[in-house]
């Protein structure tokens, strides 16, 4: 290791808030030749250390201790940005027991200063992998408070949802005092209530951060934010959100969906969504926030999705120019689909087919774009499968006569030289 004297560095002076520079005098110690660490973190307890009284600070990490392996803890404590105490746990070389490090886990006994009434500290544990005192690996850095926050902000997501491309999305609202420099993002991981850290933005980038490897089919999420100060700091996790997660099945009386309760914010009603094509759900049912089931008795016998959305009671603004354009005023479950056509007739196709008005009075127009095929074949049927009009050569562009049809839900199906295009339409 290699000694610094008078190192300066910025912090917060968590009494009023402010920036102060702090000279720090000798001695201080830095490691030297850090090499990339083949061990990782699990899990850290507890996250907050009581003043004046010895704290047992438990690491657990990936892997098993190496004969090779000796760990080292250097301990920094702070008090209103100033600092108070250097301490040095000894190795598990020693036999005084400070430091333990066996198997996965290394124990070390932490004394942290008492503080004056109502006042708040930081400790900042760094700890050290000697191999043969040659080369060092850095194994877990982390800052941890004494007696309360680090700092007066505490970092808060708005929501969780999903965007257009079926990714879990984090939103929060860009309020940030000076000393913020950046947003951590957190997401669960496969042990319950730990969490990595899978990006961050910074606060000049809006306020939104997109789950780019998440999978919102087959489970729920939860996820969590911090922030980073100008000197480097981290602030405790943020209340974590979790998505809601939908499932579906066939019963005997409808189309049965289950999901399950968002958490982060109250709410008081489940909206229930459906529709023949994602982008044009119809809210068909309101539930109360205590109850996660809904039965559909009238179901299409053909192909139609479901959501369920909450609605925030204030909603996000994700800029801080509060633009109504930015503002996210619900969360939405992932998608369901539910289909009775065979999966030889569903569509597969890099073409756009375009049926307006939707829903229509007296005439639909079909428009077909980037297919090069000049006439199809186009029948309609009810709900009950039976076919109500059937039109051999329709011309791309043509417009089919809905006039004579009562009103409801009707299936217009397009097909043309094993093409097959199915959209559900309502005749007002």
């Amino acid at each position: 290791m290699n000694k610094v004297g008078n190192l300066s560095m910025e912090l917060i002076n968590t009494t009023d808030w402010s920036y102060e520079t702090v000279n720090y005098a000798d001695p201080i110690y830095v490691a030297s030749g850090i090499s990339s660490s083949g061990f990782k973190i699990q899990r850290v307890i507890p996250m907050n250390l009581i003043p004046g009284e010895e704290n047992e600070l438990t690491v657990t990490l990936n892997k098993e201790k190496g004969s090779e392996d000796s760990a080292f803890v250097s301990v920094f404590a702070y008090i209103n940005g100033s600092l108070t105490h250097v301490y040095y746990p000894a190795s598990n070389d020693s036999a005084d027991g400070l430091l333990t490090w066996e198997d996965s886990t290394i124990t070390a006994i932490i004394s942290i200063p008492d503080l004056p009434e109502n006042e708040i500290g930081i400790v900042h544990v760094e700890m050290i992998n000697k191999k043969y005192w040659i080369g060092y690996d850095l194994i877990y850095e982390d800052t941890l408070s004494i007696g309360g926050s680090i700092h007066s902000f505490d970092p808060e997501i708005c929501m969780v949802s999903i965007d257009s491309t079926d990714k879990n999305i984090i939103i929060w609202e860009p309020q940030y005092p000076d000393y913020v420099d950046s947003i951590i993002v957190y997401k669960e991981t496969a042990i319950a209530d730990e969490f990595e850290i899978i990006g961050k933005k910074s606060i000049d980038a809006t306020s939104i951060f997109v789950d780019e490897e998440s999978e919102n089919a087959p489970n729920s999420n939860r996820y969590s934010i911090a922030f980073r100060d100008t000197s480097g700091l981290l602030s405790p996790l943020s209340t974590p959100h979790k998505t809601m997660h939908l499932t579906m099945n066939v019963g005997i009386n409808g189309i049965n969906l289950i999901w399950e309760k968002y958490e982060g914010f109250d709410y008081s009603t489940f909206y229930i969504y459906r529709g023949s094509l994602q982008k044009e759900m119809m809210k068909i049912a309101e539930i109360p926030s205590n109850l996660f089931t809904f039965t559909d008795l009238n179901p299409s016998l053909f192909h139609l999705y479901y959501q369920v959305v909450i609605e925030h009671p204030s909603p996000c603004d994700i800029t801080p120019q509060k633009s109504t354009l930015n503002v996210f005023s619900s969360t939405k479950s992932n998608i369901v689909e539910y289909s009775m056509i065979p999966e030889a007739l569903k569509e597969n196709y890099d073409y756009t087919f375009y049926m307006y008005q939707n829903p229509v009075n007296d005439f639909l127009t079909i428009t077909i774009e980037n297919l090069n095929i000049e006439r199809f074949h186009v029948e309609i049927f009810d709900l009950s499968g039976r076919s109500i009009q059937s039109y051999a050569s329709i011309s791309n562009g043509s417009m089919i006569d809905f006039s004579d049809l009562k009103a409801g839900m009707y299936l217009v199906t397009i097909r043309s030289d094993g093409i097959v295009h199915n959209r559900m339409i309502i005749k007002e």
